[in-house]
């Protein structure tokens, strides 16, 4: 048994910043508790994320993966391959929330 990290699933409205980055504006959640294992591959993501219906069969080689752990907080964006865009992203629940 692998070990698991609970993260919600949150749909990005993000804008283009003078940089040419892109920075998240609004979020509003799509799911809540999900457990992803720790040792979780991109490929094994999005199939996950295409067989729960947070990304669809279209979405195949248009979307990358941007995995962050900064100070211990995992996140995980999905970005538009050709445009970097953050689309929807993992992000840490704690026990308390």
């Amino acid at each position: 048994m692998t070990e698991s990290t609970k993260y919600r699933l949150v749909s990005i409205d993000a804008w283009r910043d003078y940089e040419g980055g892109w920075t998240w504006n609004n979020w509003c959640t799509v799911e809540d508790g999900v457990y992803l294992g720790n040792d979780i591959t991109a490929r094994r993501l999005l199939r996950f994320m295409r067989q729960s219906g947070w990304l669809t069969s279209a979405s195949k080689g248009r979307v990358s993966i941007d995995w962050h752990n900064e100070m211990m907080e995992p996140m995980i964006e999905i970005l538009d391959k050709s445009t970097g865009e953050p689309l929807l992203a993992f992000t840490t629940i704690h026990g308390s929330e």
